[in-house]
């Protein structure tokens, strides 16, 4: 028997209680499949501690135990953080030609392309525009702010920017210098009179056309040609689980039940559930009626998703114990004697006794201690009177230092105890319910007795405190030396991040001399990881809020959540916000100049995108005096340049850029952009061309090359273009518009009006593209 199935037999001796749910789920699983009674999805939902986790292995003992037909469990476990890995989890226990053949290709492939992948020096910023910038953004198609344009008397050509929020920020930024705002916003409140136009707290998330998802694609195109595994290696749950679902009706048959279990559902959910609600509606094709999913978090499923399906879904709330159940409880365990339960009860002050505390307590009372209850007896905190029931100091040892780590593996409870051989402390812990298996031989503690044995050991059992942390966190300098020889692209590198995070957690909780030490680093630190990947970066400002709540600093755990706003901003495109957090780590004096010149090149491009020009382009002066040779400050202050018409400035600084970097695209394009406005047409052409050489899937860089064409009367050559950015994104409408009057230009009545036709299609509220309709046809007619 390995440890794993060592635990499962412990979990299962320990249960007590839950009949009413357990003979509801036997009951259900019972009923044929196609019965009109049966329910398919288990809903388990109440606060932390009530014994989900448990009840969920319960129902995987008894269904496999005590039903009349073969049952197979997948287990989606907390560790699961992509609907990959849950796909992974689902076909495990299964033989899946199709579906592990495909999955296999993808991971091998998509490993290659990884590995081969250009380092991003280009990644373009992907905050966005704020309030009357975003709102236009929002609410306008491009069509329509062309139309904005022609109803202002604005030339649309003179509004730079290739997507509609680029588009939106730019003619805002022109009313406001050309006095139109006002006439701007009646114009929007005529057409959009459902909007507030004067609020400016409202918040939206757009979408670049140039952002990491075009250049992996870019990459992808480039280097497979199959269009089958392009769509695989771009869209590969939405092209798997159908191959999943297939393999599966021929694996169950009619006959074996597959159960899914998905353990602390609301962590998953950003991920899980648009691919659940995509499942359950069909979308990916027939689900297997022998299928039933159980899933366990602290809120029940509700929204449209769920709404729809409720008829199928039991929704089973688990409340903590009352005082007569916990009673009860304590008395099913074996402990008869009424003054320890007595004190047990006054002893667990947490609201409602929450399972897994009286769990504790009572298996170790049930397993030969004993409580102290005469009036000598002190003790307040439950751990203290946990620990004063274990009565060998050895295990008292293992129980609080294995609490110091986030995660727990042999290796490590080994260099925690200070000896070779921990199977004998291994098995004693996995023994106790406040322990979770959390991965293969890899267990950690629930959350609420882990917080109170890092307060215990702060605050009484203190001398070891340091030295235990300083252990953990060579240990993971050590693994993360050791990826470092292996792999080339850290920062993107789950291990990596990892043992990253786990070296911060343990240096802001080892002491305030260490905390001292680190933390301007570490907050240095996590705009390299914003920057590298705003996921990791979550996981970055997340790591730090956990150190503070358990090293106790408030501090530090304010630090941990202003990060975390910061990540928000970014994602949210909230710009104010952004230069809020900015701005803040800024004031620090310890702060490093090369975190410093990131601050201020990135609170630079926030207050650009907010029309604060001339303190955009003083943060991008500061940085350049700390690295001269940084190329994105160069770029950042030649776009502000760019924006206030200074076109002459705005390309000597773009040419900064790329003299330090040849191959910055963002920077190559954005000086193609500012001379075309200056009417350099042939240079403009040769700029667009050379960034679509570097990144072809840039359809923005085509679309605008094709309209330079344009200009230069090159008809053939801008047709060829906006074929080429409809082939790059089927969506660009108005390149289609902008194609269909490059055939008007060139006398061709008939293709002009069939692509203003299809770009009304699209979009039919497009005034513009009404009128050049209109005009083509007129023109006809004559």
């Amino acid at each position: 028997m390995n440890l794993q199935e060592r635990y499962d037999q412990l979990v299962q001796e320990a249960f007590v209680g839950r009949e009413d749910e357990v003979e509801h789920f036997l009951h259900h699983l019972s009923l044929p499949f196609n019965s009109s009674e049966r329910h398919y999805i288990f809903n388990v939902y109440g606060p932390k501690g009530v014994g989900k986790s448990t009840l969920l292995r319960r129902y995987r003992y008894l269904a496999r135990e005590e039903l009349n037909f073969p049952v197979v469990s997948a287990w989606v476990s907390e560790n699961t953080s992509s609907v990959l890995d849950t796909l992974a989890h689902i076909a495990d226990p299964f033989l899946l030609p199709h579906f592990q053949e495909q999955f296999q290709f993808f991971k091998h492939r998509f490993a290659e392309l990884k590995d081969s992948e250009p380092a991003r020096q280009q990644t373009v910023d992907l905050s966005q525009p704020t309030d009357l910038h975003r709102k236009i953004g929002l609410f306008f198609s491009l069509e329509e702010l062309q139309s904005l344009c022609f109803d202002l008397g604005i030339e649309f050509e003179n509004i730079a920017g290739g997507t509609r929020q680029a588009k939106a920020t730019s003619l805002v930024g022109y009313c406001n210098r050309h006095d139109l705002r006002a006439d701007l916003i009646a114009r929007c409140a005529h057409l959009r009179p459902h909007v507030d136009w004067q609020d400016t707290a409202m918040v939206a998330h757009m979408r670049e056309e140039f952002d990491e998802d075009a250049l992996w694609e870019a990459h992808v195109r480039r280097h497979v040609a199959d269009e089958a595994q392009v769509e695989l290696l771009l869209h590969p749950a939405a092209m798997l689980t159908p191959m999943l679902l297939a393999d599966l009706h021929q694996a169950l048959g009619s006959t074996i039940h597959l159960l899914l279990f998905v353990d602390g559902y609301g962590d998953k959910q950003s991920f899980l559930e648009p691919w659940l609600c995509h499942l359950v509606n069909g979308r990916f094709g027939t689900v297997p009626s022998n299928i039933t999913m159980i899933l366990a978090g602290e809120t029940p499923l509700t929204g449209s998703c769920w709404d729809t399906y409720q008829q199928f879904i039991s929704q089973q709330h688990l409340e903590p114990f009352t005082e007569s159940e916990a009673r009860d409880f304590l008395q099913a365990k074996g402990i008869d004697d009424s003054s320890q339960i007595d004190h047990l009860l006054s002893t667990v002050k947490m609201p409602g006794r929450q399972r897994y505390l009286m769990l504790d307590l009572a298996t170790a009372v049930a397993s030969g201690g004993t409580i102290m209850t005469g009036s000598s007896h002190k003790t307040k905190s439950t751990v203290a009177l946990f620990l004063k029931i274990i009565e060998e100091k050895q295990y008292r040892d293992t129980v609080l230092r294995a609490a110091l780590p986030r995660r727990l593996d042999e290796n490590i409870l080994a260099l925690l105890m200070d000896q070779d051989d921990i199977s004998k402390e291994i098995n004693w812990l996995i023994f106790w319910p406040f322990i979770k298996a959390s991965g293969a031989d890899t267990w950690t503690y629930h959350d609420h007795m882990r917080d109170e044995l890092l307060a215990y050991s702060r605050h009484v059992a203190t001398a070891n405190w340091s030295e235990q942390q300083e252990r953990l966190i060579a240990y993971h300098i050590g693994y993360r030396a050791r990826l470092n020889e292996q792999i080339s692209d850290q920062w993107h590198h789950p291990d990596w991040q990892t043992a990253t995070l786990d070296i911060i957690y343990h240096r802001l909780c080892q002491s305030r001399a260490s905390r001292r030490r680190h933390v301007s680093s570490i907050l240095g630190d996590f705009l390299f990881a914003l920057q590298a990947d705003p996921k990791f970066a979550g996981r970055w400002a997340d790591t730090v809020a956990q150190a503070g709540h358990d090293c106790g600093s408030r501090h530090i755990q304010e630090w941990g959540n202003f990060l975390k706003d910061g990540v928000q901003a970014h994602a949210a495109g909230d710009h104010e916000k952004m230069t809020i957090m900015l701005s803040k780590l800024l004031e620090r004096k310890t702060l490093e100049d090369r975190h410093r010149v990131i601050a201020l090149r990135w609170r630079g491009d926030s207050c650009r995108h907010l029309h604060y020009e001339q303190k955009a382009i003083t943060d991008y002066n500061n940085a350049l005096a700390i690295n001269p040779d940084y190329a994105w400050a160069y770029a950042g202050r030649a776009e502000t340049k760019r924006w206030l018409e200074q076109y002459d400035e705005a390309i000597a600084d773009f040419n900064k850029a790329t003299d330090l970097e040849p191959e910055f695209v963002w920077a190559i394009a954005g000086r193609a952009q500012t001379r075309h406005q200056l009417k350099q047409y042939e240079e403009a052409i040769k700029d667009f061309t050379h960034a679509v050489e570097l990144n072809p899937g840039y359809a923005w860089a085509v679309a605008e090359r094709g309209k330079t064409y344009q200009k230069m009367g090159k008809y053939e050559n801008a047709l060829a273009d906006f074929n080429k950015t409809l082939e790059l994104d089927p969506n660009y409408h108005w390149a289609l518009a902008d194609r269909g009057e490059t055939y008007r230009l060139m006398g061709d009545a008939t293709k002009a009006t069939e692509d203003f036709e299809k770009a009304l299609a699209n979009n039919p509220n497009d005034a513009l593209t009404h009128r050049r309709l209109e005009r083509v046809l007129k023109s006809s007619r004559k």
